[in-house]
């Protein structure tokens, strides 16, 4: 039978291991070893911007909030029983945590990283992914076969669509249209219409599928890529095509398993963990092969790359956090957290300002990883030439600032929302063309900004 291979897979196996060595070690469990941290290279920390990254602990039932500028916990937030898998919106108001064991999933508010709501969904969620326009959230129930479909505004579910057997990974598309979900026990993706919420296609590839585990697009939509529990391998899709096909395995190095899957923000390369052989697999996407294996914690799963496109973030079951930088393909970092992490899915937020950020252009945004959304949490926009953006703002308390040069206009044209004050300086206009719903005060704002 194949059913209780999927039940058993992942985290809840290694979990099992992991205990069976903390016994065997005389209760020091692997890969928490104190003082492991790395030294952060000088000025690292001095960034004008960071992203929060949320790692489940269910050793706990906690989430734990990284600052990936001074690659440390900042803070914990308690979630249900049992947090598998996280996600983060691209406006980065919330992150959804899936609670296994309470079918549920606690939605956290990124501006106080306390959990605001609780939603029930389906049996055993795992896999979560939030939408391009951050409008809805997609739930892999691993023992319902289902997925919950969860509005993001009202906070409840909305749809309930029928997958495959056991689904665990879920990613959106770039695009918004599909989301695709792996199905472990019966080796098939689900391609999910957004539009009408049913099962539009299901990809099949009985030579290329092999229990199916975590699962990630490439940012220029023309790659699914699915890591698997039953060999070392991750399964090519061609979603740029009328009907998506599995088109390649690639090897990731050999090795048991590879379960995690994440993809550069330029679509040139994959990372995969590899829980069994304490690495992390490289598979560059024009060779579409592997190039190299970084060693990492003990029993990597989750993984995620910073929206700079900088670092990968592993998330390894022994209760460390191993960070890559991806320019020298190289572990850079440590980050001891707790014990029995899971963070299955875009555990990372966007990019936040929270120093002086110098801005020519529309462009440097988008070179600098933002998305559609610029977060600003004390840190400043100072354009230097006149702009005019189409990025909607969000302010978290405290807020931030936007300084405009002297003879230069500056023009957002997209919302402006948030808890926290937005404050104009500099001698040059500003002009908040989308629609403002921010909280904070606006009393800040000279006779140069118009609303």
């Amino acid at each position: 039978m194949r059913a209780p291979f999927c039940v058993s897979v992942g985290i809840d196996v290694l979990r099992q291991i992991l205990n069976l060595e903390a016994v065997n070690r005389g209760g020091i469990r692997l890969g928490l070893v104190a003082g492991m941290s790395l030294a952060i290279a000088n000025g690292e920390a001095s960034t004008p911007v960071t992203q929060h990254a949320y790692v489940g602990n269910y050793g706990n039932n906690t989430v734990a909030v990284i600052d990936t500028a001074t690659q440390t916990v900042i803070n914990t937030v308690p979630v249900g029983s049992y947090p598998r898998g996280v996600a983060v919106a691209p406006d980065g108001q919330y992150a959804y945590v899936t609670n296994a064991n309470d079918n549920s999933v606690s939605v956290i508010d990124t501006g106080t990283e306390t959990v605001v709501n609780t939603i029930p969904v389906g049996s055993y969620p795992i896999g979560v992914a939030v939408t391009p326009d951050s409008q809805h959230a997609y739930v892999g129930n691993l023992h319902g076969n289902t997925v919950s479909v969860i509005n993001t505004t009202t906070q409840a579910v909305v749809a309930t669509i029928n997958v495959g057997n056991y689904p665990i990974g879920v990613v959106a598309m770039p695009n918004g249209k599909y989301v695709y979900v792996a199905n472990c026990n019966s080796n098939t993706v689900s391609v999910i219409d957004t539009a009408s919420q049913t099962v539009g296609y299901t990809i099949t590839g009985k030579d290329f599928f092999s229990y199916l585990y975590g699962i990630a697009a490439a940012p220029d939509g023309l790659r699914v890529y699915v890591g698997s529990y039953g060999a070392p391998e991750v399964a090519v899709i061609d979603s740029d095509r009328a009907k998506p096909a599995a088109i390649k395995v690639v090897n990731a190095d050999n090795g048991m398993t590879a379960y995690g899957v994440a993809v550069t923000v330029d679509s040139k390369y994959v990372y995969v963990t590899k829980p069994f052989d304490f690495q992390v697999a490289v598979i560059q996407t024009s060779k579409e092969a592997a190039i190299k294996t970084i060693p990492a914690g003990s029993y990597p799963e989750g993984v995620a790359v910073t929206p700079d496109g900088v670092s990968v973030y592993a998330v390894n079951l022994g209760g460390t956090v191993s960070v890559i930088s991806t320019k020298t393909q190289t572990l850079s970092n440590t980050i001891s957290v707790g014990s029995e992490l899971s963070a299955l899915g875009n555990f990372i937020g966007p990019n936040i300002v929270v120093g002086v950020l110098g801005v020519d252009s529309e462009a440097t945004l988008t070179q600098s990883g933002f998305g559609q959304w610029v977060t600003l949490s004390g840190g400043v926009l100072q354009t230097k030439s006149s702009l005019n953006d189409a990025h909607s703002l969000r302010l978290v308390a405290p807020g931030g600032t936007i300084s405009v040069g002297a003879g230069t206009t500056s023009t957002f044209s997209g919302t402006i929302s948030g808890n926290g004050s937005l404050t104009k300086t500099g001698p040059g206009t500003l002009i908040l063309k989308g629609n403002n719903t921010y909280k904070g005060g606006k009393a800040e704002l000279t006779s140069t900004a118009a609303h």
